[in-house]
């Protein structure tokens, strides 16, 4: 399993990976996990890339991508999508990525983001003696992402920003869920994503997710119930974070719902995971 940069995200997600095959396929895959440009690929009888565009390895006789972004449809100068084809097997990241490339890939399958729900222990919002509201978000400052409506809108709503992003201050991993429990909401505005891992970071940890309706989190959350489900502007996040600043019980609520919810589904998962390396392995 191969990444591109250390302790990020495909990082994280290879050895997430590695924890539920281990979990649930025990004793019948050996697993390394390792920076694509160090990896031979001959060494190994099936060579997983979390990042679609390292197409050295895509000649691996059992090579397998995972596409968790649309961006690949926006750059046709680039030979995108047809290289997608050079991958021997696809896992799509949620329903809308899989709905669009289904009879265009002849292997591609939805599997979903697995985050390893031990690494992430539930701290209850409201947890903290501080008055102080935080507002937390993890990620690229791009417009994309809708980094710029959430700092408005903690702003306006008398919140206190808590940012880990990667043009800014970055937490370590080991870090993060002290980060995800310091917070009183989670967001993600983004315009559209793949999971984001984070939002499944945020509701195993405790912190109360607002988010637009996109991606894997999108299709999983119920509005009311485990997450607020909002419009992508700026009046709409405000209201949202006004509506959890007065009522610490609905965070509560949101976050404890949420939490079972996605110890459920990764768990699930999981088997469906381990099911399709076993079809790649012996295909």
């Amino acid at each position: 399993m191969t990444y591109d940069v250390p302790d990020w995200a495909f990082h994280q997600e290879c050895l997430d990976l590695m924890w539920f095959l281990q979990k649930f396929a025990p004793g019948e895959f050996g697993v390394t996990v390792a920076r694509g440009s160090s990896v031979v690929p001959g060494e190994f009888d099936v060579v997983y890339s979390s990042a679609y565009y390292d197409l050295r390895l895509s000649d691996h006789p059992r090579s397998v991508t995972q596409l968790s972004s649309y961006s690949f449809w926006e750059r046709p100068e680039d030979g995108w999508p047809e290289h997608l084809l050079r991958w021997k097997w696809l896992a799509t990241k949620n329903a809308g990525i899989h709905d669009r490339l289904d009879g265009y890939h002849p292997r591609a399958r939805l599997l979903y983001h697995q985050v390893n729900p031990e690494k992430w222990p539930y701290g209850e919002p409201g947890w903290k003696e501080d008055p102080t509201f935080w507002v937390g978000y993890a990620g690229h400052r791009q417009v994309s992402k809708g980094f710029p409506v959430i700092e408005e809108a903690i702003n306006r709503a008398k919140a206190a920003p808590y940012f880990c992003t990667w043009e800014g201050a970055r937490v370590p991993p080991e870090g993060m869920p002290a980060f995800y429990h310091g917070l009183d909401a989670y967001c993600c505005m983004s315009k559209q994503e793949g999971g984001p891992r984070t939002g499944l970071e945020a509701m195993l940890s405790g912190a109360p997710l607002v988010t637009t309706e996109v991606g894997q989190v999108g299709e999983m959350v119920e509005d009311g119930v485990t997450a607020l489900v909002v419009e992508r502007t700026v009046d709409a996040l405000v209201d949202a974070l006004q509506r959890l600043k007065a009522d610490p019980d609905l965070g509560k609520r949101l976050a404890w719902n949420a939490r079972q919810m996605v110890y459920a589904r990764v768990m699930r998962d999981g088997e469906r995971w381990a099911g399709f390396f076993r079809e790649v392995r012996d295909s």
